[in-house]
């Protein structure tokens, strides 16, 4: 309960605060403790903050790194203070070593813990609020704050055992400089290697599990691979072709993407169909898989996979004009706004059971025309022996990687719903 009055004390009023901590007899064990039980409580916090994890395939190399982070840290703060102590014996201050660890480890353990929270808060009660307005930057501007704060911290920290007002103003200066650069240099070894020991984990109980089926272009592996979304818990597992696509083999991923090839055999169209059926998530882009044995078309062959689908095939043709949002209610345009488009695009029909998501508009027009290029669209109702079935499958006309990384992460977390 010390820490965390302390700490409070140390958010209301950092000068008493920091010169009532600087009177403290301590021990090496309670400033090391002290400041571990930080970082584990920072820890634990990113970790529920993704709602569950366990320990990753390699639990022993994975808890040795995390080890190993944790590590680094520790022997990034009394580096940290000994430049302190250092520069204040410099500046003709009156330093204490050991307590200058400790209030380092007070100020920068309530910093990660706090730096924690904001994570955590911003996750579950400000993303989608933030990404409804477009104004995720707003983290970054708190995160800005929360730096100064620490920089701020620091330097009253400092300032106990060395007094800036006995200074001329360029030492006062210098002192200032320095320990903004020292203090930020600390943050980010705090911060990267705080991530990176969360990271050994594995965020089974919320990650989603990604499958291309086909080849992804570099754009779309780029964004599956960007870690942010491995941080929101989104594991690209890879790509497959799709001659290697047996019944059973789609089962364990939570989102198929069927993008990149053409030919399709009926093996693979019936797997594509098992899963739809048993309530998979798919999201099937421009072209792919329209061919097989000389035919076009998604429903070709002895095969029923088409009529899952909420297009039909027409042709492909290269498009100039605006892509439009049709049904902005839908979650997967959260934080999404219209854009200028130019590309290659696949133009299909919708079947009446379709729902009209995004359209490309080349004539700037102010309403929506049946004429216009169906850009996204997904599955409505599919009656089939006399009841009805959703199947949960999303069409894309374009290649997925040039869309925004945020309708990418908004359509695979539509896969949870």
């Amino acid at each position: 309960m010390g820490f965390v009055s302390e700490s409070v004390d140390l958010l209301r009023s950092p000068s008493r605060a920091l010169n009532a901590l600087a009177k403290k007899r301590v021990s090496w064990a309670r400033v090391f403790a002290e400041f571990n039980a930080a970082l584990l409580l920072s820890i634990v916090l990113l970790l529920f903050s993704n709602n569950g994890v366990s320990i990753g395939s390699e639990p022993f190399f994975g808890l040795l790194k995390t080890l190993g982070s944790i590590a680094v840290i520790n022997l990034a703060l009394p580096l940290f203070a000994g430049v302190c102590f250092l520069y204040a014996r410099f500046l003709k201050g009156k330093p204490d070593f050991k307590k200058q660890v400790f209030l380092s480890a007070r100020v920068f353990g309530l910093f990660v813990v706090v730096l924690a929270v904001l994570s955590f808060v911003y996750k579950h009660l400000f993303s989608s609020t933030l990404a409804e307005l477009n104004a995720g930057w707003l983290f970054f501007v708190v995160l800005f704050a929360a730096v100064a704060w620490l920089c701020y911290l620091v330097f009253k920290a400092f300032d106990v055992f060395c007094p800036l007002r006995s200074f001329k103003a360029f030492a006062a200066f210098t002192a200032l400089s320095i320990f903004t650069i020292l203090s930020v240099c600390c943050v980010l070894i705090s911060t990267v290697f705080l991530v990176s020991a969360v990271n050994e984990f594995e965020f089974t109980a919320s990650s989603l599990s990604v499958l291309v089926v086909g080849s992804a272009s570099p754009q779309l592996e780029y964004l599956l691979k960007a870690e942010d979304m491995r941080v929101n818990g989104i594991i690209y597992a890879g790509s497959i072709r799709p001659d290697a696509v047996v019944p059973g083999v789609l089962d364990n991923f939570d989102v198929v993407i069927i993008s990149g090839e053409r030919e399709c055999d009926l093996e693979a169209r019936d797997a594509f169909r098992d899963y739809l059926e048993q309530g998979g998530f798919m999201v099937l882009v421009g072209d792919a898989c329209t061919e097989y044995a000389g035919e076009s078309g998604w429903s070709v062959g002895d095969n029923s996979w088409g009529e899952l689908l909420p297009v039909t095939f027409v042709g492909n043709e290269h498009a100039n004009g605006k892509f439009k949002i049709y049904d902005p209610a839908q979650p997967v345009f959260n934080g999404i706004m219209d854009y200028a488009f130019s590309g290659a695009i696949t133009r299909v029909s919708l079947k009446e059971t379709a729902k009209l998501l995004a359209f490309i508009d080349a004539s700037d027009s102010e309403t929506y025309s049946p004429d216009f290029l169906t850009a996204m669209a997904w599955n409505g109702w599919s009656a089939g022996n006399n009841e009805k079935t959703e199947f949960r499958v999303y069409y894309f006309a374009f290649d997925l990687g040039t869309t925004s990384r945020f309708l990418l992460k908004n359509l695979i977390w539509e896969s949870r719903n």
